[in-house]
């Protein structure tokens, strides 16, 4: 981001004034370092509708996942969060919550050398709201049903799953023909958990949870609101801050990364349209409104969770925007498309066409005739308007964001959460406090699959989602969407033990992070100074009348095994066969090397939360040297490393020049050097005219050819031909993985 070009400037001072003030400081280790456990809160099943329809998740339910997470990929905690929605099975809530009990008795009876148990289950379910309140995970403390709400709650009366007469064999893919008729249908005779904002799911939680004297606890994760899958998938924080739909004691995690990719960044750009009302160019609100769908389409659209798509007001007219450095309007690569296959770009003809296609986001949209079509090269006069997704480049996207999520929404995402205010009556600012986490969002009951052998299925699951683009709601070139799917990112929780309890309370204080799937070890603390000098550690709010200190340690995560031999795993050996290994794991286990991959750099991200409603409503929330007044500094400082473990310690100069009462949420990014990957550059993938879906190796052909169970020697993953996969050759085409520490929140007094 432009903000980059005074970082370093900041980063000299920072490092200065923190240099001088160390001897002063308190000892911010003296108290023993917290045990970090690694989990996985968003984990889906057969039991969801979009998993099992798409054959991602064939005959995977709560125990399976339960089986991968304790034995394959070696968690600590997990928890099985499937559709409310769209359940494939009316019996969810019960087996769920019975796999979850009987995965913590297995967890109980097997303990670490600590006395610990071996493993901890939460239960929970997937809120999948798409429009305004966004997707939330919901998850509960304990796995007692005493201690439980009676079912999951839902945003919308939606598919309840299969009625007993009509249940498929568990472990057949595929549909009942009656699935969706009958699950529409049957779901609006009861509404009594039907939540249809985030108000009312917080209600029905106190309700039928923290209100119900049983002991409930739970916590709401909004997760992957940066993802533009569909156009009407747009969180807006503002309206949800308001306190009727928010609760800051359930909301206090966010979900920073999953396999949908990166919704941290906040990178502004204008948009698509330009709209103008009697001449004047005025805001996207003033010209659009819901477009009322025909009874097909508004079934389908409640059934699969979109909205209605937006039309324009009779008054208004748009046009297409101009691109950016950080934004390609996919109306204007229309034009460019059309503007490529035409003989001479600037004939009368031509010039109509390249209008035509930006004001409709279709080359060629209406048909030619033979003698127009002699105005275009050759290769393109039988089917003009055909595209593959390499055509529409990286339209739509963020072009300057790390690994950023399909179609991002800039609003959506975390720094725009952290940005925001609501303002009450008497004017006093209300803000989210959230904590980091990251989690796969896989759909095939594999818990923390962030394996880069992993099975590519997921990783090609934008055919499946493609399907539903009859609905209306998909993007242009959609099929780009294979681009950006990614294994996944994790949770770490900093606690003393692996008991309920202790992981809980760490959840709840916000002594959490996220990382993008490699197990990095972080540990963060800040000197404050109210009064007599403080030690806080990460996720805290605290009040502050000097420059923080903060401290940081971080290991790069050590290197992982490609292979997973089955004859050189005991534990695996003495609860799978060699074909349940095969089929549970997908041959795969979190097996490391004796090495560590270096930490690269940790970059510092300073938001300024606002003090005002004109703050708040700033169009342009990045700060920059042309945006001064800008709330989100990213990267705010940058210092370089190259070594497997780092300690490291920094200060802000600029805290103490705040107003009295401003909040600051500080956070770091700690960044590894570079591996190969999946999808790691998606933006560079597809502005190199590449796209990766068409050319992904069969189901299966990566275990087999890395993970031979047979005794063949494995083949590295760079012979395998994989267009989703580093390229050796090119070092632009690896990964950074990295950590993002939960924010320290400090106001300034």
């Amino acid at each position: 981001m432009v903000f980059r070009r005074i970082a370093g400037l900041v980063l000299f001072l920072a490092l200065f004034v923190g240099g001088q003030s160390w001897a002063a400081e308190p000892n911010p280790w003296s108290e023993p370092l917290e045990r970090i456990y690694w989990g996985d809160l968003h984990v889906h099943t057969s039991y969801s509708v979009d998993a099992y329809i798409g054959g991602m998740a064939p005959g995977r339910y709560a125990d399976e996942a339960g089986q991968y997470a304790l034995y394959c990929s070696r968690l600590d905690f997990y928890a099985v969060t499937d559709h409310a929605e769209m359940l494939t099975h009316s019996n969810y809530w019960t087996e769920a919550v019975r796999a979850a009990q009987s995965f913590n008795q297995i967890g109980a009876t097997h303990p670490d050398a600590n006395g610990d148990p071996g493993i901890v289950a939460f239960t929970g379910w997937e809120w999948t709201l798409s429009y305004l309140y966004g997707h939330k995970n919901v998850i509960l403390k304990y796995d007692d049903p005493k201690k439980l709400p009676p079912s999951p709650i839902r945003c919308r009366p939606g598919v309840q799953g299969y009625p007993p007469r009509a249940a498929a064999d568990r472990n057949q893919p595929g549909i009942h023909p009656l699935y969706l008729y009958y699950g529409y249908r049957q779901g609006q005779k009861d509404t009594t958990m039907v939540a249809w904002t985030s108000g009312e799911l917080f209600n029905l939680l106190d309700r039928y949870c923290l209100g119900a004297g049983t002991g409930c606890r739970t916590m709401v994760i909004p997760h992957g609101n940066a993802w533009g899958m569909a156009k009407a998938m747009d969180t807006i924080w503002e309206a949800q801050l308001d306190p009727q739909n928010h609760d800051p004691q359930m909301q206090r995690l966010i979900e920073v990364y999953s396999k949908h990719g990166n919704s941290e960044e906040y990178s502004y750009s204008p948009g698509e349209w330009r709209y103008f009302k009697d001449g004047k160019e005025t805001q996207a609100a003033e010209c659009v409104e819901e477009v009322p769908p025909g009874f097909v389409n508004r079934v389908a659209q409640q059934a699969i969770g979109v909205n209605p798509p937006m039309g324009l007001k009779p008054e208004c007219q748009r046009q297409c925007a101009e691109p950016t450095s950080v934004y390609l309007p996919c109306c204007w690569q229309a034009g460019e498309i059309v503007r490529k296959r035409c003989l001479d770009p600037d004939s009368p003809f031509c010039r109509e066409q390249i209008d035509l296609a930006r004001a409709e986001t279709l080359p060629f949209p209406q048909r030619l005739s033979l003698r127009e079509r002699r105005e275009l090269k050759p290769e393109y006069r039988d089917d003009p308007g055909k595209t593959a997704p390499e055509d529409w480049s990286s339209c739509g996207q963020c072009r300057d964001c790390w690994q950023p999520a399909f179609n991002y929404r800039f609003n959506g995402s975390v720094q725009k959460a952290l940005a925001s205010a609501y303002f009450n009556e008497s004017g006093q600012p209300l803000y989210y406090r959230f904590g980091f986490i990251g989690s796969t969002d896989t759909h095939s009951g594999w818990p923390a699959s962030v394996k880069e052998t992993k099975r590519m299925v997921e990783l090609g699951a934008g055919r499946a989602v493609a399907a539903f683009s009859w609905v209306g709601q998909a993007s242009v070139g959609f099929e780009r969407v294979a681009n950006f799917l990614n294994p996944g990112g994790m949770a770490a929780i900093l606690a003393d033990h692996r008991t309920r309890d202790d992981l809980w309370q760490s959840l709840e204080d916000r002594n959490v992070y996220s990382t993008s799937g490699a197990r990095i070890e972080v540990w963060a603390r800040a000197v404050i100074q109210p009064g007599e000098k403080a030690v806080v550690k990460m996720g805290a709010e605290s009040i502050s009348a000097k420059n923080p200190t903060f401290f940081l340690k971080a290991h790069g995560a050590f290197r992982e095994d490609d292979t997973c031999p089955y004859d050189q795993e005991p534990l695996i050996q003495e609860h799978f066969s060699r074909d349940e290994f095969q089929r549970v794991c997908q041959s795969q286990c979190y097996r490391t090397k004796d090495q560590r991959v270096s930490i690269a750099r940790i970059e510092v991200v300073k938001v300024l939360q606002p003090l005002t409603r004109e703050e708040a409503q700033m169009a342009n929330l990045e700060r920059s040297p042309g945006n001064p007044q800008g709330l989100i500094m990213d990267p705010y400082a940058v210092v370089e490393f190259d070594q497997a473990q780092v300690e490291w310690t920094w200060s802000d100069p600029a805290f103490e020049k705040e107003p009295a009462g401003r909040w600051v949420a500080y956070y770091f990014r700690i960044i590894q050097s570079p591996t190969p990957g999946y999808n790691c550059r998606p933006i560079a993938l597809l502005e190199s005219g590449r796209n990766c879906d068409p050319f992904q190796p069969a189901d299966g052909e990566i275990e087999s050819r890395i993970n031979p169970q047979d005794g063949s020697k494995p083949t590295p993953l760079t012979e395998i031909q994989d267009a989703c996969y580093s390229n050796p050759p090119e070092p632009e085409s690896y990964c950074q993985e990295r950590a993002w520490t939960s924010p320290f929140y400090i106001q300034k007094i």
